[in-house]
């Protein structure tokens, strides 16, 4: 299900080598971030869950949204089962302008190496949206090389069968043919991306905020609230569990409903 299970992951290890003991410093200069996947307590009590479940969670401690980032579809696995969990690292896209290819950029490098090992890279093309793609074959190779999680892409991505044949949870908000590399660049890594959605929702995600994805789609949990979300994740799903008990013994549903407590 997660990036540790994949066979480079465990050759890695076999020869007695971490990779998934990563601090990064970012440009934010007051924290570092830990990507591990394999000793993140919040990872772990969040594999029991699903994206229903958090946005069940969130809406309850007054996020209206429920952390859920509208038009997302999971494009791989091919069956869409594939679960993806782990901490947002994230890559802002910019247009050239108008009658330049100069970039400006707050890194160096390629923007995909430094994507680290056991994070969810989440990519968000520039405001307005792109006909190209952001993400393709080539890129989600060099990501499941590096044992990232999988990606969540607010844009366009290409060439589907190289994605699936990753085996990486893959999300994007649309699918194309063309690259983007004559139009737009990876801008900025690790900064905080506000998203403007069609639906007229606000969704703000920061560097190591948990991403959680599934069929049902994706959600964020902001790094503040993680405590009280795993705090009410057990209840709500207990109750839940209490009125699909009732139903099937019986009740009609407005009766069973009432055992809500939470």
């Amino acid at each position: 299900m997660f990036g540790c299970d994949r066979p480079f992951v465990r050759v890695l290890r076999s020869a007695g080598i971490s990779i998934f003991t990563v601090h990064l410093a970012t440009p934010f200069s007051h924290f570092t971030l830990d990507y591990s996947d394999m000793d993140d307590p919040v990872i772990q009590q969040l594999q029991a869950y699903g994206a229903c479940d958090v946005a069940d969670a969130l809406l309850r401690l007054g996020d209206q949204s429920g952390g859920f980032i509208p038009g997302l579809t999971q494009r791989s696995p091919l069956e869409g089962k594939g679960k993806l969990l782990g901490r947002a690292y994230t890559v802002k896209w910019q247009r050239y302008e108008t009658g330049s290819k100069e970039r400006k950029k707050n890194y160096k490098g390629h923007y995909i190496d430094l994507v680290p090992p056991g994070s969810v890279l989440f990519s968000a093309e520039p405001e307005g949206g792109l006909s190209q793609a952001v993400l393709g074959g080539l890129m989600g190779l060099t990501l499941a090389k590096n044992a990232v999680q999988g990606a969540v892409v607010y844009g366009r991505i290409r060439d589907l069968s190289e994605l699936r044949a990753t085996g990486l949870p893959i999300f994007s908000s649309g699918v194309g043919i063309c690259a983007s590399n004559e139009v737009a660049y990876p801008s900025d890594v690790d900064v905080p991306i506000i998203l403007k959605t069609a639906y007229g929702v606000t969704i703000e995600v920061r560097p190591g905020d948990m991403i959680i994805g599934d069929e049902n789609g994706v959600a964020v949990i902001p790094q503040a609230k993680e405590r009280q979300v795993l705090e009410l994740l057990p209840k709500l799903v207990e109750q839940d569990e209490r009125v699909r008990r009732a139903i099937e013994g019986g009740e009609t549903a407005g009766q069973a409903f009432k055992l809500r407590t939470v």
